[in-house]
């Protein structure tokens, strides 16, 4: 199975092998060069008189998208509108951002949104067929359980009895679940209070819990504004040989099936942006920053709280199919909480989708 540590070591590995390609400098000749340029003179009153381009003439279709605050959603807006990606391939985007997967795809539902990126716990809808996965972002590494130092607190034991925060249905809740079970520990045996990831993070900071179960941008949040040393109780990183927390574009399956050209194209779109961010991740957490109107070097902080994905590393596991094996991890997981009773990874992971966006 092509998942789990040793699946994403080799990514790195393979990354730090990799060495730049430096095309080399075609020779052209002085003679060759007046003869272009003589050519160019003779077509100028034709080219005065070219019809515009099909991409120049060509109808935007308007679509509204979902993205979360976070570097790993936050780049796709950020990098693909500051170099065009999306209208390049003929889409205009109306950006909506959420914190949260289960309401962005309760309004896709409802017609609202056509696309959107969803974190890991969210994808219990996809198996119950609410949303299908048409690309995968990345390998997420962000979630923790986070305590005072002061508190005392230093293992997930010590949180029997203790207050806990977190947003139901989020990859929040799913490190807790896992880390407490690891430990051996009934839920029922802590005090879990479910808010949205905003009131659980405002709870935690004016120290009205004892514990946070949180992610990505809403613990780098917690970190600047907490003056107090922090403990990480549990991480994903503790869990990643037996479990995957990817992140995902979604899109209903009746949108999908009105609006394939659409879907192909949007993945087209996030290929680029997936390519440019594996070449220039700086330049990335600068494109975002800009869009989410963030402080650069606070999302910097963020960048590797994930295992991100190139477009040719995703094409290969597109083309072998290893990439269903990251979903079935996640799934296994679903049915083993007891998030969901069963899921078929080849009904909800598009595959189709995903190699036709390969072709062109």
């Amino acid at each position: 199975m092509r998942y789990g540590r040793k699946y994403i070591q080799s990514i790195w590995l393979k990354r730090s092998r990799r060495k730049s390609m430096k095309g080399k400098k075609a020779i052209v000749s002085m003679g060759i060069m007046m003869s272009l340029a003589l050519t160019a003179c003779g077509k100028a009153g034709a080219a005065q008189a070219k019809t515009p381009s099909s991409q120049e003439t060509r109808e935007l279709t308007e679509i509204s998208v979902a993205y979360h605050p976070g570097l790993a959603a936050l780049c796709v807006p950020g990098v693909g509108e500051t170099n065009g990606y999306f209208e390049e391939e003929g889409l205009k985007v109306n950006w909506v951002q959420f914190t949260a997967g289960p309401p962005e795809i309760a309004a896709m539902v409802s017609g609202d949104l056509q696309f959107g990126y969803i974190g890991h716990g969210a994808h219990t809808l996809c198996a119950q067929g609410q949303a299908d996965v048409i690309s995968l972002s990345h390998i997420s590494n962000s979630e923790q359980v986070l305590v005072r130092k002061s508190s005392g607190i230093k293992t997930m034991e010590d949180l029997k009895g203790k207050k806990v925060v977190t947003q139901l249905g989020t990859s929040g809740e799913a490190i807790l679940n896992l880390a407490l079970e690891r430990a051996g520990i009934d839920k029922k045996e802590v005090n879990i209070y479910a808010m949205d990831m905003a009131g659980a993070v405002s709870a935690f900071i004016a120290d009205q819990a004892d514990a946070i179960a949180s992610w990505d941008t809403h613990s780098v949040k917690i970190r600047n504004t907490v003056e107090e040393e922090l403990v990480v109780l549990a991480q994903t990183s503790d869990f990643i040989d037996e479990r995957s927390f990817p992140g995902s574009w979604v899109a209903t399956p009746e949108y999908l099936e009105e609006n394939r050209d659409v879907a192909v194209r949007f993945c087209r779109a996030l290929n680029k942006v997936y390519q440019y961010r594996a070449e220039h991740m700086d330049e990335t957490v600068e494109q975002s920053a800009a869009f989410g109107k963030l402080e650069v070097e606070k999302l910097q902080e963020t960048r590797d709280s994930a295992v991100f994905y190139s477009a040719d590393e995703l094409k290969e596991m597109i083309q072998d199919e290893s990439i269903y094996n990251i979903y079935q991890s996640q799934l296994d997981g679903f049915i083993k909480d007891k998030k969901v009773d069963s899921g078929d990874v080849k009904g909800y992971v598009r595959l189709d989708i995903m190699k036709e966006a390969l072709l062109q």
